[in-house]
């Protein structure tokens, strides 16, 4: 299989006065294929260009995190090797959360591939004024 088209994904929160805008430009590439049982695990590689190449650190964890919940089961759907190349990460900085990254990320990939969507809590949490995501407690020091 060749490379694919360029896909922009836009994850979006609004459940207060002010919301998370995301949005991310990815592609795939398709590798070899792998054994129905494949955990994901080297069969997938998640790759930075453009100016997503230049991302901070805790941006790019934060996006890897999103696509470890998601790894799997691309590949056991595919049974390919599933090679991501991220491009663009853009977002509203006034309202950014590191961890909504990770969101969008996974979401990003459901829609990608066709993928139900995981089920992720998100509540507005007004004593901390921040956004909380289930799926993503404890990363980027959010409880």
């Amino acid at each position: 299989m060749v490379d694919e088209t360029w896909s922009t994904y836009v994850f979006k929160v609004l459940r207060s006065s002010w919301g998370i805008w995301i949005s991310i430009t990815a592609k795939v590439r398709y590798g070899d294929p792998v054994d129905r049982s494949a955990d994901g695990g080297g069969a997938t590689t998640l790759e930075f260009s453009g100016a997503a190449a230049g991302l901070a650190l805790d941006h790019v964890d934060a996006l890897r995190a999103g696509w470890t919940t998601v790894a799997a089961d691309v590949v056991r759907r595919h049974r390919r090797a599933v090679h991501v190349t991220v491009d663009d990460v853009s977002f509203v900085e006034t309202d950014f959360q590191v961890e909504g990254l990770a969101v969008a990320m996974c979401r990003w990939a459901e829609n990608q591939f066709g993928l139900r969507a995981r089920e992720i809590d998100v509540v507005f949490d007004a004593e901390e004024n921040r956004y909380r995501f289930t799926a993503f407690a404890g990363f980027g020091g959010v409880e």
